[in-house]
């Protein structure tokens, strides 16, 4: 029998290495943005920049989605799902050019066609991304994204410290590096990459489209979940905040790199053992280590939150270091919503996904609006943290019906406790709790998961399941 813990641990470790690289380089692209951009300028590109995310799924249908889904199935053809794929792409980018060109006419938007081009590009590289992952490209997937950040770094030093274009420099570095990375998954799939009419299935791009269409408002939402909090300061308190709340909450990426590390190896994993009958077991026990995993790193990240902002945010930039602990506390909220989001891929069933986020996005803006007039920006960090909660909560009782896996709430639940705590401390600058927590942390998950990951390791290193 394949031995699913030893595939996941090599999938992981893959990605991680992959992941790491791409963090070292993006490492050094915050501290660029703050010296040669002021807040008001980072605040418009980041606004910018996000309007681009929050087009990408109406412009692609989110069929990147399905591209990673469906090539992994046995009898369907790889070169008619990348063929169906990439046709309604192209076609959905004649109209939408079209649409910008009349749109940037009315309105006269400075970076319109930035923004057509940013969102093409990235809808085509995370086709092709999907498409090499789904094949069991993994090192190829993993060597694009670096080729992504890496030119991305490249063009920024090149268009802000050199050139000094300011947001256009920013705007454009996207979408070469976009391209940079596209061009090379093409040449990784370029056997597979056909334009034969022949290769078009109206049946097959119907059933891809009913599986990705509802990704479409899933992705919108956690677009309005993430994103909406820096236009709702933008339009109440003004560019300067909405640039510190946005340099703030690219710090917590570091919580979030862990679970998308895991996360790329956790849907192609999922996506093939759901219907084997042991994967109740199998799914209960990663579980416990992920958020064992999860957990504990991310109280190390609260706890070492101020070293990170003396690194990370200079200048005027520093003042949003006490926003840190609990913008962590919500990146580690959302690894939970991300593990048992995965679920609704293995099983192509996305409606409760999509209903999930939508509850969580109207809780976020209702809490943001209702409140930011008292208390500023914390209004948007504590919506935020609810949101995650909500979401969470939904998904773990709707995919009890999928399948009915152990969470271990007896020690979930004080550990999430716990954490939360350390997030509070740490905001009121209380360093020495915040450690103790940490601490304290480690003795419950030592004393509640030894054997479970015992077993496990054990398990991966006699090749047994």
């Amino acid at each position: 029998m394949k031995d699913k813990y030893k595939t996941l641990v090599s999938d992981t470790a893959i990605f991680a290495l992959g992941n790491l690289l791409i963090k070292l380089i993006q490492f050094f692209l915050l501290p660029l943005y703050t010296i040669y951009m002021s807040t008001a300028e980072y605040g418009v590109a980041e606004l910018t920049n996000n309007l681009a995310e929050l087009l990408l799924p109406i412009f692609s249908f989110c069929i990147y989605e399905a591209t990673f889904r469906y090539v992994m199935d046995k009898g369907i053809s790889e070169k008619s799902v990348l063929y169906n794929s990439l046709l309604l792409l192209i076609i959905n980018s004649v109209v939408f050019f079209l649409l910008v060109f009349v749109i940037n006419f009315e309105l006269a938007f400075e970076y319109s066609f930035y923004l057509f081009f940013i969102t093409m590009t990235y809808a085509l590289r995370l086709n092709f991304a999907g498409f090499v992952r789904g094949i069991g490209e993994k090192k190829a997937f993993v060597f694009s994204g670096i080729i992504n950040v890496l030119f991305l770094l490249i063009f920024n030093v090149w268009f802000l410290a050199y050139y000094n274009l300011g947001i256009k420099g920013y705007l454009l570095s996207i979408i070469l590096s976009n391209i940079a990375a596209g061009l090379y998954l093409i040449y990784i799939v370029k056997k597979q990459l056909c334009y034969s009419y022949k290769l078009f299935d109206k049946e097959l791009l119907k059933v891809m489209l009913i599986f990705s269409v509802p990704m479409i408002f899933n992705t919108l939402c956690w677009w309005i979940v993430n994103m909406s909090n820096r236009y709702i300061i933008f339009f109440n308190l003004g560019t300067v905040e909405a640039g510190l709340y946005a340099a703030a909450s690219k710090l917590p990426a570091i919580i979030n790199l862990a679970s998308v590390i895991f996360q790329q190896a956790w849907q192609i994993a999922a996506s093939k053992e759901y219907d084997d009958k042991c994967s109740r077991v199998f799914f209960s026990n990663v579980f416990k280590c992920y958020s064992a995993g999860i957990l504990t790193f991310g109280s190390f990240v609260i706890c070492s939150s101020d070293f990170l902002a003396v690194l990370m945010l200079k200048n005027d930039f520093i003042n949003a270091k006490n926003m840190l602990p609990l913008l962590i506390l919500t990146a580690i909220i959302n690894c939970y919503s991300i593990y048992f989001g995965t679920f609704y891929t293995a099983f192509k069933k996305n409606i409760m996904v999509m209903i999930s986020t939508i509850i969580g996005a109207i809780i976020n803006i209702a809490i943001s609006l209702f409140f930011i007039d008292s208390y500023g920006v914390w209004a948007c960090v504590i919506g935020s943290i609810i949101c995650y909660m909500v979401i969470v909560l939904v998904r773990i009782y709707d995919t009890n019906k999928m399948i009915n896996i152990d969470k271990d709430f007896k020690i979930t639940v004080p550990a999430l406790v716990i954490v939360t705590t350390q997030a509070v401390c740490m905001t009121y600058n209380k360093i020495f709790l915040s450690g103790f927590m940490f601490l304290l942390l480690l003795v419950v998950f030592f004393k509640g998961y030894s054997i479970e990951i015992k077993n496990i390791l054990s398990k991966i290193k006699t090749g047994g399941v």
